[in-house]
């Protein structure tokens, strides 16, 4: 819920820009110092959409896609159990 909650806070901060986008920059850089508050601007953009908190939800497709990368470039010794490893209760609750 709390993720899910995070990401809507997100996405109206990004919507609306100024104070409320400077307080999400804020926040981030507590939590990773190492990125700047432009980077973190940037990664925000709305015109960009580089990072998407609105579709929270699994995308097995991708997963499989990278797992099997994994295994073939040999990150990976042998394939995961998708169903297992990808917890969809992540998505409940989504939304605002």
């Amino acid at each position: 819920h709390y993720i899910s909650q995070a990401g809507h806070d997100i996405e109206q901060a990004r919507a609306e820009g100024g104070e409320a986008l400077a307080a999400v920059i804020t926040i981030v850089q507590r939590h990773i110092p190492s990125h700047s508050a432009e980077s973190i601007a940037a990664s925000l953009d709305p015109r960009l959409r580089a990072i998407n908190f609105q579709h929270l939800g699994i995308d097995k497709p991708g997963l499989r896609q990278i797992m099997n990368l994994a295994v073939e470039s040999g990150l990976l010794r042998e394939a995961v159990d998708l169903d297992s490893f990808a917890d969809a209760r992540f998505e409940q609750g989504l939304g605002p």
